[in-house]
């Protein structure tokens, strides 16, 4: 096996896509060290299917208690013994020949590689890929600011994101972007070329990504990313230029209004960032803002029923 890279499959519970996962790493034209890290599930039992698979292959480790997704993650971190790390998600799956490609164009001092990849629906079946940009855009800085070309398949130096800190537990939606563009700001990046993975994009409460994809939610939060993104570069001068150039997507306080209804704790506070930050598109969201932050939570009243307003003549 190349003692490079691991391949780490974190897991808690979800079982039906986990064997697909698990071959795909297995199955690579350049064997790896292949790492699960159960989360303490309470129902499906991950050992028993191990028992089908080569023991000598497979490191398994079921944790005492369950740490929470990002938790886990940085566990995967923590276990990992080679020098690169590959996490897997239980749903998603590999091409046969990425490891093989990511040795083809490693080179020492890379934090972070990423990959082409597929999105499939539940039955594995393509239906878009993940790149609508020219991959060329990516060599900027601030093209990685504004979106992350990082869905699944992504290699990264263990060294690196041990000092980092690992994945952030203070983040909810955009954790895994937040961690691959403090790895760009960290070192050099390498793309692998060709397809890499697939990533599985379905209707389900297990995968919170895809319930916001499209909606008014992934503009709040997507936006408070691009703000932290730009804090970690430091480049609040390059922010106001792409934002009057339009480069970075402006928000429309209709949409955002109108789905501000039901908004829990933690995501109120991620609104309370978005509105805090500027420059400004038009006066009325400068009020907005400006009352948000003298009222407090007055405001949420306020604009909860504003949002019902927006709703109700929209139906």
């Amino acid at each position: 096996m190349n003692s490079l890279l691991t391949i780490a499959i974190p897991v808690f519970n979800r079982t039906a896509f986990f064997r697909q996962a698990l071959e795909s790493a297995l199955n690579q034209t350049v064997p790896v060290k292949v790492l699960v890290v159960d989360n303490a599930s309470d129902e499906g039992d991950f050992a028993a299917i191990l028992e089908d698979y080569p023991a000598e292959r497979i490191s398994f480790l079921r944790n005492e208690k369950n740490l929470g997704m990002v938790g886990n993650w940085n566990r995967c971190i923590e276990l990992c013994i080679t020098p690169y790390l590959l996490i897997l998600h239980d749903d998603d799956f590999l091409e046969r020949d990425h490891v093989e490609m990511f040795l083809k164009v490693h080179q020492p001092g890379v934090a972070l590689y990423y990959c082409n990849a597929a999105v499939v629906d539940r039955d594995g079946v393509c239906v878009d890929y993940t790149f609508h940009l020219p991959l060329s855009a990516y060599r900027e800085t601030w093209t990685w600011c504004v979106t992350s070309p990082v869905f699944a398949g992504a290699i990264f130096d263990v060294a690196t994101a041990r000092r980092l800190g690992g994945f952030s537990r203070r983040l909810r939606y955009t954790v895994d972007w937040d961690f691959w563009f403090q790895l760009f700001l960290s070192g050099p990046v390498r793309l692998v070329p060709g397809q890499g993975a697939s990533y599985r994009a379905y209707e389900s409460a297990e995968r919170a990504t895809t319930q916001l994809a499209g909606g008014a939610k992934t503009i709040r939060f997507n936006r408070t990313q691009v703000r932290r993104n730009f804090v970690h570069l430091r480049s609040w001068g390059l922010y106001r230029m792409l934002r009057r150039n339009g480069l970075i997507p402006r928000p429309h306080l209709r949409v955002l209004l109108g789905a501000l209804d039901g908004l829990k704790g933690r995501e109120r506070r991620y609104w309370a960032v978005m509105c805090a930050m500027g420059p400004r598109e038009t006066v009325a969201q400068t009020v907005m803002c400006w009352l948000f932050r003298m009222l407090g939570p007055v405001m949420f009243v306020i604009l909860r029923w504003v949002s019902r307003f927006f709703g109700a003549s929209r139906s």
